[in-house]
């Protein structure tokens, strides 16, 4: 039976962090898209928030990383990310 090493077993651990974070941060964003959506605001607005969950969701870089590296306006460089949504993040 192959033994894992400990920063495989870490790294694995982290990218599980990752992945639930980011779940996390797109149900939030979808739960508002929906709020939005029942008080008949803006469509740009709520289709903004769901581009913005799907998008999450695919990204491949770490979320947290560029949060505390680079801060919020990285955020905002990303694809489907404006201002508001990254200062919700």
């Amino acid at each position: 039976m192959p033994t894992t090493s400990r920063a495989t077993r870490a790294t694995a651990a982290a990218q599980a962090d990752d992945t639930s974070e980011k779940r996390f941060i797109a149900q939030k964003l979808i739960e508002v898209a929906d709020l939005l959506q029942q008080q008949n605001a803006n469509g740009f607005r709520v289709n903004a928030c769901r581009d913005a969950a799907s998008y999450i969701l695919r990204m491949g870089p770490h979320l947290r990383d560029i949060v505390i590296k680079d801060g919020r306006k990285d955020l905002e460089g990303l694809p489907n990310i404006g201002t508001s949504i990254a200062r919700a993040i």
